[in-house]
Protein backbone atom coordinates (compact mmCIF):
# COMPACT_ATOMS: atom_id res chain seq x y z
CA UNK A 1 0.00 0.00 0.00
CA UNK A 2 1.09 3.41 -1.07
CA UNK A 3 2.02 5.96 1.81
CA UNK A 4 0.69 9.40 1.02
CA UNK A 5 1.50 12.52 2.55
CA UNK A 6 -0.16 16.03 2.45
CA UNK A 7 1.22 18.64 1.34
CA UNK A 8 1.32 20.37 4.25
CA UNK A 9 2.91 17.36 6.13
CA UNK A 10 5.41 17.32 3.32
CA UNK A 11 6.31 21.05 3.96
CA UNK A 12 6.85 19.98 7.77
CA UNK A 13 8.82 17.08 6.84
CA UNK A 14 10.96 19.47 5.40
CA UNK A 15 12.34 21.08 7.80
CA UNK A 16 13.21 18.02 9.49
CA UNK A 17 16.74 18.37 8.45
CA UNK A 18 16.10 14.99 6.44
CA UNK A 19 15.41 14.12 2.59
CA UNK A 20 11.36 13.90 2.51
CA UNK A 21 12.19 11.61 -0.01
CA UNK A 22 13.94 8.42 1.76
CA UNK A 23 11.32 9.78 4.97
CA UNK A 24 8.14 8.60 2.52
CA UNK A 25 9.70 5.05 1.27
CA UNK A 26 10.81 4.24 4.83
CA UNK A 27 6.95 4.86 5.77
CA UNK A 28 5.86 2.89 2.92
CA UNK A 29 8.25 -0.27 3.99
CA UNK A 30 7.00 -0.04 7.47
CA UNK A 31 3.49 1.23 7.47
CA UNK A 32 1.80 -1.89 9.21
CA UNK A 33 4.88 -2.29 12.07
CA UNK A 34 5.12 -0.14 15.20
CA UNK A 35 8.37 1.83 13.05
CA UNK A 36 5.48 3.82 11.72
CA UNK A 37 5.39 5.67 14.91
CA UNK A 38 9.12 7.41 13.51
CA UNK A 39 6.62 10.10 11.21
CA UNK A 40 5.20 11.60 14.64
CA UNK A 41 8.96 12.41 15.65
CA UNK A 42 9.64 13.92 12.14
CA UNK A 43 6.92 15.98 12.60
CA UNK A 44 8.43 17.12 15.96
CA UNK A 45 11.16 17.85 14.63
CA UNK A 46 9.81 19.95 11.60
CA UNK A 47 7.41 21.94 13.69
CA UNK A 48 9.88 23.30 16.02
CA UNK A 49 12.64 24.13 13.04
CA UNK A 50 9.78 25.87 11.31
CA UNK A 51 8.96 27.37 14.87
CA UNK A 52 12.62 28.17 15.34
CA UNK A 53 13.05 29.65 11.75
CA UNK A 54 9.82 32.04 12.83
CA UNK A 55 11.19 33.21 15.76
CA UNK A 56 14.07 33.98 14.94
CA UNK A 57 13.20 36.07 12.34
CA UNK A 58 10.49 37.97 15.12
CA UNK A 59 12.93 38.30 17.37
CA UNK A 60 15.83 40.07 15.45
CA UNK A 61 12.81 42.39 13.96
CA UNK A 62 11.35 43.41 17.24
CA UNK A 63 15.48 43.64 18.68
CA UNK A 64 16.45 46.04 15.61
CA UNK A 65 13.08 48.17 15.73
CA UNK A 66 14.01 49.00 19.54
CA UNK A 67 17.85 49.82 19.21
CA UNK A 68 17.27 52.10 15.99
CA UNK A 69 14.88 54.89 15.95
CA UNK A 70 13.71 57.29 12.86
CA UNK A 71 14.06 56.07 9.52
CA UNK A 72 16.02 52.97 10.52
CA UNK A 73 13.01 51.05 11.88
CA UNK A 74 12.36 50.71 8.17
CA UNK A 75 15.34 48.23 7.72
CA UNK A 76 14.40 46.14 10.65
CA UNK A 77 12.59 44.16 8.75
CA UNK A 78 14.59 42.94 5.73
CA UNK A 79 17.82 43.07 8.30
CA UNK A 80 15.34 41.50 10.79
CA UNK A 81 14.74 38.08 8.32
CA UNK A 82 18.10 38.47 6.66
CA UNK A 83 19.65 37.67 10.51
CA UNK A 84 16.92 35.90 11.56
CA UNK A 85 16.78 32.66 8.66
CA UNK A 86 20.99 33.13 9.10
CA UNK A 87 20.31 31.75 12.68
CA UNK A 88 17.99 29.71 11.68
CA UNK A 89 20.22 28.08 9.13
CA UNK A 90 22.73 27.33 11.56
CA UNK A 91 20.45 25.94 13.58
CA UNK A 92 19.19 23.33 11.44
CA UNK A 93 23.23 22.71 10.00
CA UNK A 94 23.72 22.03 13.78
CA UNK A 95 21.06 19.44 14.06
CA UNK A 96 22.14 18.35 10.54
CA UNK A 97 25.29 17.41 12.21
CA UNK A 98 23.70 15.64 15.08
CA UNK A 99 22.78 12.99 12.38
CA UNK A 100 24.63 10.04 12.52
CA UNK A 101 27.53 9.30 9.38
CA UNK A 102 25.49 6.22 7.94
CA UNK A 103 28.08 5.76 5.22
CA UNK A 104 31.30 3.97 6.14
CA UNK A 105 34.91 5.76 6.95
CA UNK A 106 38.08 4.34 7.69
CA UNK A 107 39.33 4.70 11.30
CA UNK A 108 41.47 7.33 11.67
CA UNK A 109 43.45 5.50 14.55
CA UNK A 110 43.99 2.53 11.57
CA UNK A 111 43.77 4.06 8.51
CA UNK A 112 47.85 3.39 8.80
CA UNK A 113 47.57 0.07 8.09
CA UNK A 114 45.93 -0.91 4.55
CA UNK A 115 45.59 -4.40 5.37
CA UNK A 116 43.13 -3.59 8.36
CA UNK A 117 39.73 -3.40 7.54
CA UNK A 118 38.78 -1.17 9.88
CA UNK A 119 35.49 0.40 8.87
CA UNK A 120 34.04 3.20 11.63
CA UNK A 121 30.37 3.58 11.08
CA UNK A 122 28.65 6.74 13.93
CA UNK A 123 25.63 4.93 13.00
CA UNK A 124 26.34 2.70 16.47
CA UNK A 125 27.80 5.77 18.32
CA UNK A 126 25.15 6.96 20.58
CA UNK A 127 26.65 8.98 23.70
CA UNK A 128 25.07 11.89 24.46
CA UNK A 129 28.34 13.40 26.92
CA UNK A 130 30.98 13.44 23.82
CA UNK A 131 32.76 16.77 23.51
CA UNK A 132 31.27 17.71 20.32
CA UNK A 133 27.88 16.85 21.17
CA UNK A 134 27.70 18.77 24.41
CA UNK A 135 29.70 21.94 22.68
CA UNK A 136 26.78 21.74 19.97
CA UNK A 137 24.57 21.42 22.63
CA UNK A 138 25.73 24.43 24.34
CA UNK A 139 25.38 26.38 21.18
CA UNK A 140 21.52 25.70 20.82
CA UNK A 141 21.10 26.84 23.98
CA UNK A 142 22.83 29.77 23.67
CA UNK A 143 20.94 30.23 20.17
CA UNK A 144 17.54 29.76 22.06
CA UNK A 145 18.57 32.07 25.29
CA UNK A 146 19.38 34.46 22.96
CA UNK A 147 16.26 35.12 20.75
CA UNK A 148 14.10 34.78 24.10
CA UNK A 149 15.35 37.89 25.23
CA UNK A 150 12.60 39.83 23.00
CA UNK A 151 9.88 37.62 23.95
CA UNK A 152 10.49 38.48 27.49
CA UNK A 153 10.67 42.23 27.13
CA UNK A 154 7.41 42.01 25.07
CA UNK A 155 5.31 40.23 27.62
CA UNK A 156 6.91 41.10 30.87
CA UNK A 157 7.25 45.13 30.13
CA UNK A 158 6.18 45.56 27.22
CA UNK A 159 2.83 44.12 27.93
CA UNK A 160 3.13 43.97 31.34
CA UNK A 161 1.24 40.76 31.38
CA UNK A 162 -0.77 41.06 34.84
CA UNK A 163 1.71 43.75 35.87
CA UNK A 164 4.58 40.92 36.08
CA UNK A 165 7.26 43.39 34.75
CA UNK A 166 6.27 46.77 37.24
CA UNK A 167 9.35 46.39 39.34
CA UNK A 168 11.39 46.40 35.88
CA UNK A 169 9.15 49.22 34.43
CA UNK A 170 9.71 51.49 37.52
CA UNK A 171 13.46 50.89 37.32
CA UNK A 172 13.83 51.82 33.70
CA UNK A 173 12.17 54.80 34.50
CA UNK A 174 14.26 55.62 36.81
CA UNK A 175 16.91 55.42 34.82
CA UNK A 176 15.42 57.56 32.17
CA UNK A 177 14.91 60.13 35.43
CA UNK A 178 18.34 60.26 36.62
CA UNK A 179 19.12 60.78 32.46
CA UNK A 180 16.60 63.44 32.45
CA UNK A 181 17.82 65.01 36.28
CA UNK A 182 21.30 65.08 34.99
CA UNK A 183 20.85 66.38 31.52
CA UNK A 184 18.68 69.38 32.86
CA UNK A 185 20.78 70.49 35.43
CA UNK A 186 23.81 70.78 33.83
CA UNK A 187 21.93 72.89 31.20
CA UNK A 188 19.62 75.02 33.50
CA UNK A 189 23.11 75.64 35.86
CA UNK A 190 24.39 76.94 32.63
CA UNK A 191 21.75 79.16 31.21
CA UNK A 192 20.88 80.12 35.23
CA UNK A 193 24.26 81.92 35.25
CA UNK A 194 23.62 83.64 31.78
CA UNK A 195 20.79 85.08 33.20
CA UNK A 196 22.67 86.64 35.81
CA UNK A 197 25.08 87.95 34.32
CA UNK A 198 22.31 89.91 31.50
CA UNK A 199 20.00 91.52 34.56
CA UNK A 200 23.59 92.52 36.18
CA UNK A 201 23.83 94.64 33.19
CA UNK A 202 20.31 96.19 33.82
CA UNK A 203 21.44 97.23 37.11
CA UNK A 204 24.02 99.05 37.06
CA UNK A 205 22.00 101.16 34.08
CA UNK A 206 19.19 101.73 36.53
CA UNK A 207 20.38 105.13 37.86
CA UNK A 208 20.26 106.66 34.79
CA UNK A 209 16.48 106.38 34.55
CA UNK A 210 15.06 106.62 38.13
CA UNK A 211 15.04 110.80 37.12
CA UNK A 212 12.21 109.70 34.71
CA UNK A 213 9.58 109.25 36.96
CA UNK A 214 7.09 108.71 33.98
CA UNK A 215 8.28 105.24 32.90
CA UNK A 216 9.92 104.08 36.58
CA UNK A 217 6.81 102.44 37.09
CA UNK A 218 7.16 100.29 34.43
CA UNK A 219 10.99 99.81 34.10
CA UNK A 220 10.52 98.35 38.03
CA UNK A 221 7.75 96.16 37.11
CA UNK A 222 9.37 94.29 34.32
CA UNK A 223 12.60 93.92 36.23
CA UNK A 224 10.18 92.13 38.90
CA UNK A 225 9.69 90.57 36.48
CA UNK A 226 12.99 89.77 35.13
CA UNK A 227 14.09 89.25 38.88
CA UNK A 228 11.30 86.53 39.66
CA UNK A 229 12.47 84.40 36.56
CA UNK A 230 16.17 84.46 37.85
CA UNK A 231 15.18 82.99 41.03
CA UNK A 232 13.20 80.39 39.88
CA UNK A 233 16.01 79.64 37.85
CA UNK A 234 17.76 79.04 40.68
CA UNK A 235 15.37 77.14 42.61
CA UNK A 236 15.13 75.15 39.87
CA UNK A 237 18.95 74.31 39.75
CA UNK A 238 18.84 73.57 43.61
CA UNK A 239 15.29 71.37 43.38
CA UNK A 240 17.09 69.65 40.40
CA UNK A 241 20.32 68.97 42.48
CA UNK A 242 17.59 67.82 45.65
CA UNK A 243 16.37 65.09 43.06
CA UNK A 244 19.65 64.30 42.22
CA UNK A 245 20.50 63.32 45.96
CA UNK A 246 17.36 61.06 46.43
CA UNK A 247 17.96 59.20 42.94
CA UNK A 248 21.55 58.45 44.18
CA UNK A 249 20.07 57.37 47.53
CA UNK A 250 17.52 55.28 45.39
CA UNK A 251 20.40 53.47 43.49
CA UNK A 252 22.48 52.98 47.04
CA UNK A 253 19.57 51.33 47.95
CA UNK A 254 18.74 49.47 44.72
CA UNK A 255 22.53 48.07 45.50
CA UNK A 256 21.66 46.59 48.59
CA UNK A 257 18.61 45.05 47.79
CA UNK A 258 16.49 47.61 49.46
CA UNK A 259 14.37 48.84 46.96
CA UNK A 260 10.99 51.03 47.71
CA UNK A 261 9.49 50.79 44.48
CA UNK A 262 6.28 52.85 45.43
CA UNK A 263 8.68 55.61 46.88
CA UNK A 264 10.64 55.56 43.40
CA UNK A 265 7.54 55.57 41.84
CA UNK A 266 6.46 58.77 43.80
CA UNK A 267 9.46 60.30 43.05
CA UNK A 268 9.66 60.14 39.27
CA UNK A 269 6.29 61.62 39.22
CA UNK A 270 7.27 64.47 41.33
CA UNK A 271 10.36 64.36 38.76
CA UNK A 272 8.41 64.39 35.95
CA UNK A 273 6.10 67.17 36.88
CA UNK A 274 9.07 69.86 37.75
CA UNK A 275 10.43 69.39 34.86
CA UNK A 276 7.08 70.04 33.14
CA UNK A 277 6.49 72.41 34.95
CA UNK A 278 10.20 74.32 34.11
CA UNK A 279 9.31 73.92 30.63
CA UNK A 280 6.06 75.83 30.72
CA UNK A 281 7.86 78.79 32.83
CA UNK A 282 10.67 79.05 29.97
CA UNK A 283 8.17 79.10 27.26
CA UNK A 284 5.86 81.91 29.09
CA UNK A 285 8.89 84.03 29.89
CA UNK A 286 10.05 83.89 26.73
CA UNK A 287 6.48 85.50 25.61
CA UNK A 288 6.81 88.25 28.33
CA UNK A 289 10.08 88.49 27.10
CA UNK A 290 8.50 89.29 23.51
CA UNK A 291 5.86 91.58 24.49
CA UNK A 292 8.25 93.80 26.39
CA UNK A 293 10.42 94.10 22.81
CA UNK A 294 7.36 95.75 21.65
CA UNK A 295 6.85 98.53 24.24
CA UNK A 296 8.65 101.18 22.71
CA UNK A 297 7.82 102.96 25.70
CA UNK A 298 10.59 101.35 28.32
CA UNK A 299 13.82 102.58 28.45
CA UNK A 300 16.14 101.01 25.55
CA UNK A 301 19.07 102.20 27.39
CA UNK A 302 18.08 99.00 29.86
CA UNK A 303 16.65 96.57 28.03
CA UNK A 304 17.84 96.34 24.70
CA UNK A 305 21.13 94.29 25.66
CA UNK A 306 19.28 92.20 27.68
CA UNK A 307 16.59 91.63 25.03
CA UNK A 308 18.61 91.07 22.00
CA UNK A 309 20.67 88.21 24.40
CA UNK A 310 18.00 86.88 26.95
CA UNK A 311 15.48 86.01 24.20
CA UNK A 312 18.29 84.03 21.96
CA UNK A 313 19.49 82.43 25.38
CA UNK A 314 15.97 81.19 26.13
CA UNK A 315 14.96 79.83 22.87
CA UNK A 316 18.12 78.09 22.80
CA UNK A 317 17.36 76.56 26.56
CA UNK A 318 13.83 75.52 25.47
CA UNK A 319 15.34 73.98 22.10
CA UNK A 320 17.76 71.96 23.94
CA UNK A 321 15.21 70.37 26.97
CA UNK A 322 13.03 69.85 23.85
CA UNK A 323 15.71 67.78 21.94
CA UNK A 324 16.90 65.96 24.97
CA UNK A 325 12.79 64.78 25.73
CA UNK A 326 12.79 63.56 22.67
CA UNK A 327 15.69 61.86 22.46
CA UNK A 328 14.98 60.13 25.94
CA UNK A 329 11.50 59.18 25.18
CA UNK A 330 12.77 57.77 21.55
CA UNK A 331 14.87 55.51 23.84
CA UNK A 332 13.36 52.57 24.56
CA UNK A 333 16.44 50.99 26.74
CA UNK A 334 16.01 48.09 25.34
CA UNK A 335 19.31 46.28 26.34
CA UNK A 336 18.60 47.67 29.64
CA UNK A 337 15.30 46.24 29.57
CA UNK A 338 16.88 42.45 29.38
CA UNK A 339 19.48 43.15 31.88
CA UNK A 340 17.03 44.04 34.48
CA UNK A 341 14.57 41.18 33.33
CA UNK A 342 17.20 38.38 33.30
CA UNK A 343 19.13 39.58 36.72
CA UNK A 344 15.63 40.02 38.98
CA UNK A 345 12.80 38.62 37.34
CA UNK A 346 12.49 34.43 37.65
CA UNK A 347 9.89 34.22 35.42
CA UNK A 348 12.12 35.77 32.86
CA UNK A 349 14.93 32.87 33.48
CA UNK A 350 12.00 30.31 33.61
CA UNK A 351 10.86 31.47 30.16
CA UNK A 352 14.08 31.86 28.69
CA UNK A 353 14.96 28.21 29.71
CA UNK A 354 11.66 26.80 28.55
CA UNK A 355 12.21 28.42 25.17
CA UNK A 356 16.09 26.76 25.32
CA UNK A 357 14.39 22.93 26.32
CA UNK A 358 11.81 23.63 22.91
CA UNK A 359 14.50 23.97 20.71
CA UNK A 360 16.67 21.33 22.35
CA UNK A 361 13.57 18.93 21.61
CA UNK A 362 15.04 18.23 18.26
CA UNK A 363 18.22 17.15 19.46
CA UNK A 364 17.03 14.16 21.99
CA UNK A 365 13.97 13.17 19.13
CA UNK A 366 16.86 12.35 16.99
CA UNK A 367 19.05 10.18 19.34
CA UNK A 368 15.19 8.51 19.54
CA UNK A 369 15.14 8.19 15.86
CA UNK A 370 19.22 6.48 16.29
CA UNK A 371 18.17 4.58 19.15
CA UNK A 372 14.85 3.29 19.03
CA UNK A 373 14.29 2.73 15.12
CA UNK A 374 16.52 1.70 12.09
CA UNK A 375 15.49 4.78 9.60
CA UNK A 376 18.95 5.31 9.29
CA UNK A 377 19.81 1.91 8.26
CA UNK A 378 17.32 1.73 6.08
CA UNK A 379 19.02 5.39 4.34
CA UNK A 380 22.34 3.96 4.61
CA UNK A 381 21.41 1.35 2.48
CA UNK A 382 19.13 3.53 0.03
CA UNK A 383 22.29 5.69 -0.24
CA UNK A 384 24.79 3.04 -0.73
CA UNK A 385 22.42 2.19 -3.53
CA UNK A 386 22.31 5.32 -5.13
CA UNK A 387 25.60 5.90 -4.41
CA UNK A 388 26.71 2.58 -6.11
CA UNK A 389 24.21 3.23 -9.27
CA UNK A 390 26.11 6.19 -9.91
CA UNK A 391 29.58 5.73 -9.40
CA UNK A 392 28.85 2.24 -12.02
CA UNK A 393 27.45 4.87 -14.49
CA UNK A 394 30.12 7.26 -14.16
CA UNK A 395 32.73 3.97 -14.86
CA UNK A 396 30.79 3.04 -17.75
CA UNK A 397 30.68 6.69 -18.90
CA UNK A 398 34.22 7.22 -18.15
CA UNK A 399 34.97 4.00 -19.91
CA UNK A 400 33.32 4.61 -23.26
CA UNK A 401 35.11 7.99 -23.64
CA UNK A 402 38.47 6.25 -22.92
CA UNK A 403 37.76 3.64 -25.92
CA UNK A 404 36.53 6.04 -28.27
CA UNK A 405 39.74 8.53 -27.76
CA UNK A 406 42.20 5.10 -27.29
CA UNK A 407 40.04 3.94 -30.83
CA UNK A 408 40.97 7.51 -32.83
CA UNK A 409 44.65 7.08 -31.48
CA UNK A 410 44.93 3.49 -32.56
CA UNK A 411 43.45 4.46 -36.04
CA UNK A 412 45.44 7.36 -36.44
CA UNK A 413 48.51 5.59 -35.84
CA UNK A 414 47.57 2.52 -37.89
CA UNK A 415 47.11 5.19 -40.83
CA UNK A 416 50.66 5.99 -40.29
CA UNK A 417 51.96 2.93 -39.82
CA UNK A 418 50.02 1.41 -43.01
CA UNK A 419 52.30 4.18 -45.42
CA UNK A 420 55.81 2.72 -43.85
CA UNK A 421 54.66 -0.84 -44.74
CA UNK A 422 54.18 -0.18 -48.37
CA UNK A 423 57.88 -0.80 -49.30
CA UNK A 424 57.27 -4.18 -47.41
CA UNK A 425 54.66 -5.44 -49.90
CA UNK A 426 57.13 -5.63 -52.53
CA UNK A 427 59.21 -6.84 -51.03
CA UNK A 428 58.51 -9.23 -48.46
CA UNK A 429 54.20 -10.11 -49.21
CA UNK A 430 53.90 -12.54 -46.54
CA UNK A 431 55.54 -10.32 -43.63
CA UNK A 432 53.61 -7.80 -45.22
CA UNK A 433 49.97 -9.42 -44.65
CA UNK A 434 51.09 -10.39 -41.54
CA UNK A 435 51.81 -7.21 -40.06
CA UNK A 436 48.90 -5.89 -41.80
CA UNK A 437 46.69 -7.84 -39.75
CA UNK A 438 47.96 -7.22 -36.79
CA UNK A 439 47.63 -3.86 -37.21
CA UNK A 440 43.91 -4.02 -37.86
CA UNK A 441 43.49 -6.40 -34.92
CA UNK A 442 45.29 -2.99 -32.41
CA UNK A 443 41.68 -1.51 -33.65
CA UNK A 444 38.82 -4.42 -33.25
CA UNK A 445 40.26 -5.73 -29.53
CA UNK A 446 40.16 -2.97 -27.44
CA UNK A 447 39.56 -3.42 -23.76
CA UNK A 448 39.04 -0.43 -21.70
CA UNK A 449 38.89 -0.88 -17.68
CA UNK A 450 39.11 1.35 -14.63
CA UNK A 451 42.12 0.31 -12.61
CA UNK A 452 40.50 0.02 -9.22
CA UNK A 453 43.04 0.32 -5.49
CA UNK A 454 39.62 -0.07 -3.38
CA UNK A 455 37.76 -3.44 -3.26
CA UNK A 456 34.82 -0.53 -2.33
CA UNK A 457 35.85 1.83 -4.57
CA UNK A 458 33.20 4.54 -4.09
CA UNK A 459 33.82 4.94 -0.35
CA UNK A 460 37.24 3.87 -0.36
CA UNK A 461 37.75 2.20 2.83
CA UNK A 462 39.35 -1.10 1.97
CA UNK A 463 42.54 -1.30 -0.33
CA UNK A 464 43.07 -4.45 -2.14
CA UNK A 465 45.34 -6.70 -0.57
CA UNK A 466 47.34 -7.59 -3.35
CA UNK A 467 48.54 -3.77 -4.29
CA UNK A 468 52.17 -2.95 -3.11
CA UNK A 469 53.16 0.05 -1.98
CA UNK A 470 56.17 1.35 -3.67
CA UNK A 471 59.71 2.51 -1.50
CA UNK A 472 61.64 5.50 -2.26
CA UNK A 473 64.46 3.13 -3.35
CA UNK A 474 62.25 1.34 -5.69
CA UNK A 475 60.68 4.16 -7.77
CA UNK A 476 64.34 5.59 -8.02
CA UNK A 477 65.46 2.25 -9.49
CA UNK A 478 62.83 2.84 -11.98
CA UNK A 479 63.55 6.21 -12.95
CA UNK A 480 67.51 4.96 -13.91
CA UNK A 481 66.86 1.78 -14.89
Amino acid sequence: MKYLLTKFQNFILFFSSEDVYVIRRYLELKEENKEYRIKYYFFIIGFTVLSFFIWAALSTIFFIYNIFDGYSRLLSLPIGIFVGLLIANIYLFLLYTITPTILDTVDRKKKGNSNLKSIKNTQKDTSMFSFSFLFRLGFIAFIGLMIAQPLNVWLLIDINLFGIGKKEIIQVERYKSQSLVESYLTNDDHYTKAEILLFQDIREKLYYVQKEQSNVLSIQSTINTINQKVKADQNAVHRLKMFRIKLNDVNANFLQKKYNYQETKLLIRQINNFIEESSQSDRQFLEKLSEIKQKSYLHQDVFNFYLQHAIPLMKEKIESHDQLKRLLDRNTLYTLKIKLLMADNPLALILSLVIILVFCIPVFAKFVIRNKFNYYKFRAGSEKAVIIKLYESHRAQYSKILYVKLKTQLENSNQYLYQKLTSLATNDTPSYILKKSELDLRTENIAVEKFEYWDDAPFRTQRKSELSHASKEDLIKQFYS
